[in-house]
């Protein structure tokens, strides 16, 4: 004969294991899912809905641009943050800046600091006032009549010529004539389209009126691909910033924007609370009945009853009991339904044992009692009246 000696080690150990077990399924549900997401995360494209960024297919977006520039061997980095714009760009490399509405002078003055020739779209005229400022070259926005007709280069900055005629619906600058450091290109209304100015350390500072003629929906027009090229693909790396401001959509391609990441992971995590709790769920079995271990007497029952109600001070329950229950047994013998009303079961039990209807009102509908003393009066008296009625 064996005997096995069960310790409290043990037990508890046997309550870990248990519980481990218990939460193997919803941690493999969280596992899956957050993995999926992972998955999801890398395999879903990075598109933006910005205007002119080099990751937005649609009308608006400069993605066509970037991929050209990409087969070419240019690495394009894309920077919607003005300080990380600041750090990627280098003195060997040019620095693209487009539709800030936030750029201040002093920011625009950080942006020429970094070295990098600067090709700036549609600028503002902190950073024309900065670029004038750091070469002295005087420029100004002339506000010339949007006209997005073609237009020749008539310059013969390399970059022009060999787009030949661009469209751009821009404002134009001006810059004065003779300056041997300033080209000017692709005459407007009032000024030209295109300024380019090149420093004493021969950094290069190129202004365009605007990003349209670069966007998905007008590279192919006309030179706008190839003038895009040639100051864009030329010098080192290329740091395309863009501050992240509201998206434009794009209303010509109909199509759908993905739902974000985060929305993604919250509806997994929503799904895999859901999963935890129908696995702890489904553990939860019939209900199983078992005998009691002891038969508990009526008799112990009401003195334990009573025993509450005279710890609580709840002598108007106890009284309600005494006499509910009593009116009950009485019912039953004089014959009455347990529906019948106070003053038929008064009338009844006053022909029983010929007592006046207004003592039996007062004794089974009176007011509760108002201390033990009275209790215990009340008890005796009922316990006489339903000696005083046979079965």
């Amino acid at each position: 004969m064996s005997t096995t000696i069960v310790t409290a080690d043990s037990t508890a150990t046997q309550d870990w294991v248990r519980r481990g077990k218990a939460i193997q399924f919803p941690l493999l549900i969280v596992a899956i899912i957050v993995t999926t997401a992972y998955l999801f995360s890398l395999a879903a494209p990075d598109q933006s809905s910005v205007r002119f960024a080099p990751n937005n297919a649609g009308s608006p977006g400069g993605r066509a641009l970037a991929q050209v520039l990409g087969s070419r061997g240019v690495d394009v980095q894309y920077e919607d943050v003005f300080t990380k714009a600041l750090r990627a760009a280098g003195p060997a490399d040019t620095l693209l800046i487009a539709n800030d509405p936030g750029l201040t002078l002093e920011r625009a003055t950080q942006l020429i600091e970094s070295g990098a020739n600067i090709v700036a779209a549609n600028p503002r005229s902190e950073l024309v006032a900065a670029i004038s400022e750091a070469t002295g070259a005087n420029l100004t926005q002339t506000g010339s009549p949007l006209d997005d007709s073609p237009v020749a280069a008539e310059c013969s900055l390399p970059a022009a010529v060999a787009a030949g005629t661009i469209t751009s619906n821009g404002a134009g600058f001006t810059a004065p004539e003779g300056e041997a450091a300033t080209a000017l290109c692709f005459p407007a209304a009032i000024g030209h389209h295109l300024v380019q100015v090149t420093g004493l350390n021969g950094q290069t500072f190129t202004l365009i009126d605007s990003t349209d003629q670069w966007t998905n929906a007008k590279i192919t027009t006309e030179g706008n691909a190839a003038l895009a090229i040639h100051l864009l693909g030329v010098a080192g790396d290329l740091v395309w910033y863009i501050p992240e401001i509201e998206p434009i959509p794009d209303l010509d391609s109909g199509a759908v924007s993905p739902p974000s990441l985060v929305m993604m992971i919250g509806a997994l995590a929503l799904a895999a609370v859901v999963a935890a709790m129908l696995s702890f769920g489904r553990r939860l079995g019939p209900v199983v009945s078992e005998d009691l271990p002891v038969v508990v007497k009526a008799s112990e029952s009401t003195l334990g009853r009573a025993r509450l109600y005279r710890s609580a001070g709840a002598r108007g329950r106890a009284a309600a009991a005494l006499r509910a229950g009593s009116a009950a047994r009485i019912s039953r013998r004089l014959g009455l339904p347990t529906s019948a009303t106070p003053e038929a079961f008064t009338s009844a039990a006053a022909r029983a044992t010929g007592r006046s209807e207004l003592q039996l009102h007062t004794l089974f509908y009176g007011p509760p009692p108002a201390d033990d003393g009275e209790l215990t009066a009340l008890a005796l008296q009922v316990q006489k009246l339903e000696s005083e009625i046979s079965v």
